[in-house]
């Protein structure tokens, strides 16, 4: 059966300002697009045409970026979940998850980056499950966020309550602009890619499986053969280290992708770093990382 296209709205126009993100949803078949002045239009692909509109309030008086969206689709791929918070946005930090269902749209919100003035400028999820929300900010900082009961039922405006955060480590020197979760034989593994000019592997505790491009090559199913195993001695040393860290508190290495083969680490939580913006940019040589103290070691 063909549909013919609605296209009155054609006319009006729908986005003001320039279109900065794109996804879609297969099981719902929408596609969502959003903008530079903070609106997300959710259009259904058999019609090519705008079936919502979400904006979210900000005390800004100019509304912010919204730099980057995400379908979690097995939710929408559930007649039980389909009706929660299906779509993730990321604006100024802040991620938003949206119903694309009923009056109530906001199912939750919280701000993800651990410094103030940061954005999140990409998100993935294992979409088989949903059950981990990845989030790359633009100090490099990559997290893993337990959503397996997250924005299930509608959140008070006033809670802003986070996800418990599983992992987060420094992956990169500057901002991550693409993360993608990827499962192999069973194991997951996230994808980074970064303005700093490198792109990495990394296991789901932290582990820097290895950057494209270095000296020694990978076998992902092979463990023996990450970044992180090939110096027994640093390892060692780690584990020294590790021991004296107390709860939550874990190692994680952070590649330089000026010096393949080498291992640079940096301390993610914002506390225990003395160094601004501009030190970061200029890539010296770091101190020692750890996780960040929150985050939950048992996962």
């Amino acid at each position: 059966m063909n549909v013919r296209a609605d296209m009155s709205w054609k006319s009006s126009g729908v986005h003001k300002s320039d279109i900065l993100a794109v996804c879609q949803c297969s099981a719902l078949g929408l596609v969502a697009t959003a903008s530079y002045d903070g609106e997300v239009v959710v259009w259904r692909l058999e019609t090519q045409g705008p079936v919502l509109h979400l904006q979210r309030e900000t005390q800004a008086r100019v509304a912010l970026p919204v730099d980057s969206l995400l379908f979690l689709q097995h939710r929408a791929g559930s007649q039980k979940l389909r009706s929660r918070g299906v779509l993730v946005s990321s604006q100024a930090g802040c991620l938003c998850f949206w119903s694309i269902t009923g009056q109530k749209h906001t199912y939750g919100q919280f701000c993800a980056p651990e410094q103030p003035n940061e954005c999140v400028l990409s998100l993935s999820s294992d979409q088989p499950k949903n059950s981990i929300l990845v989030s790359g900010d633009t100090t490099g900082l990559l997290q893993i966020w337990d959503i397996s009961s997250y924005a299930l039922d509608i959140q008070p405006k006033s809670a802003c309550e986070r996800p418990p955060l599983l992992r987060c480590w420094k992956a990169h020197t500057k901002a991550l602009v693409c993360v993608e979760v990827l499962e192999v034989a069973d194991r997951l593994f996230v994808l980074t890619a970064s303005v700093d000019g490198s792109a990495g592997l990394w296991t789901k505790d932290g582990g820097c499986v290895g950057i494209f491009g270095q000296g020694v090559m990978w076998n992902i199913t092979d463990p023996a053969t990450y970044h992180r195993e090939n110096n027994q001695k640093e390892d060692d040393e780690e584990r020294n280290e590790s021991d004296k860290l107390g709860p939550g508190e874990v190692k994680s290495e952070v590649p330089d992708p000026s010096n393949k083969g080498q291992t640079l680490q940096e301390d993610c939580c914002p506390e225990a770093s003395s160094s601004g913006p501009a030190d970061n940019d200029r890539e010296q040589p770091q101190q020692p990382m750890v996780m960040c103290k929150h985050a939950i070691s048992s996962w």
